[in-house]
């Protein structure tokens, strides 16, 4: 059906197009690779310090589901979470940094304070 000569160019074809969709599957994968602990802790602070607080949220959480776990990390998650109203899980994060440190005082502000906004957002609803 094929002569050798477009037999070998239809084989070099196959071989160059299969090594095209691999480096451009390989640098989709590279670029899609989840970030270290590091990089998205960085990136989460950054947010936060812009005031960007449900992208902080976010990278907050990506950086709890890889395990990462620090007074700090909680108390900003805490914090972003509560800048956006959802205080049930403010609360659950500002209760994980005072188990990691009991000793700081902040810890206990930030739950009640938490669980203060919590009982007034709900109070609020009852009303209307």
């Amino acid at each position: 059906m094929f002569s050798k000569l477009s037999d070998k160019n239809l084989i070099y074809s196959v071989i160059i197009t299969v090594c095209f969709i691999f480096a451009i599957v390989g640098t989709y994968i590279a670029g899609n690779l989840s970030y270290s602990k590091d990089a998205i802790l960085q990136k989460a602070g950054g947010y936060y310090a812009d005031e960007r607080y449900f992208m902080a949220a976010r990278y907050f959480s990506k950086a709890v589901d890889l395990n990462a776990s620090s007074t700090e990390l909680y108390r900003n998650y805490g914090t972003s979470l509560l800048r956006l109203g959802n205080y049930d899980l403010a609360v659950k994060y500002f209760k994980l940094a005072l188990i990691l440190d009991p000793g700081d005082s902040d810890n206990y502000y930030y739950v009640g304070n938490a669980l203060y906004r919590e009982a007034s957002a709900f109070e609020s609803r009852e009303k209307f």
